[in-house]
């Protein structure tokens, strides 16, 4: 009798631990699925909801992965629809990847960038000759050699309480004037 006893429960332990290898080969292989592109499938990817049979409002739908459904379901996955907040338990089959944001561009904004974009945005760029930069409000910092150039408006900081506000430290004059411009066009009153 403890023999057969025994035998059970080497045999109920083995295939426990064949299930719990199954189901971590198959969380690999959801967790790997990539499109045509080779974006994987992933927390916080972005995906299109396509095929839902039950959910038929959502297809079409982008939405954020926010987690996988482990061991137990490697094939479903816990979603948020993107604008209105609801958290949905798809398959992996049902979520199209989207390539990710373009990144933003590298270095610093080169000083006929700033104008260009500032002759586009339809701002002008307030120039004093008696300032060593060339423009209103943006001030030289000896201490920075990356961003010597220092950008303030004339406005109380709601947060501080202090005045000027300070906008931030930038690699040429030009881009901290263009920053300084867009911060007076979009200010209150």
């Amino acid at each position: 009798m403890a023999k057969e006893l025994k035998a059970a429960r080497h045999k109920a332990k083995f295939h426990r631990w064949q299930t719990n290898k199954k189901a971590r080969k198959a969380a690999e292989r959801a967790a790997a699925k990539t499109d045509a592109a080779g974006i994987s499938l992933r927390k916080g990817a972005r995906a299109t909801a396509v095929g839902l049979r039950a959910r038929t409002d959502l297809n079409g739908s982008e939405v954020r992965v926010l987690r996988n459904g482990g061991r137990h379901d490697a094939y479903r996955w816990t979603v948020k629809v993107v604008g209105t907040g609801e958290e949905v338990n798809v398959r992996s089959q049902n979520l199209a990847v989207l390539a990710p944001a373009a990144p933003a561009p590298a270095g610093p904004m080169t000083a006929a960038e700033a104008l260009r974009l500032a002759a586009a945005e339809g701002l002008a760029l307030q120039r004093r000759a008696s300032n060593t930069t060339g423009f209103v409000g943006i001030y030289k910092n000896f201490g920075s050699k990356t961003n010597p150039y220092e950008s303030s408006i004339p406005r109380r900081c709601p947060v501080t309480n202090r005045y000027p506000q300070h906008l931030g430290t930038f690699a040429t004059a030009e881009e901290a004037a263009l920053v300084r411009a867009r911060a007076l066009a979009n200010a209150p009153g």
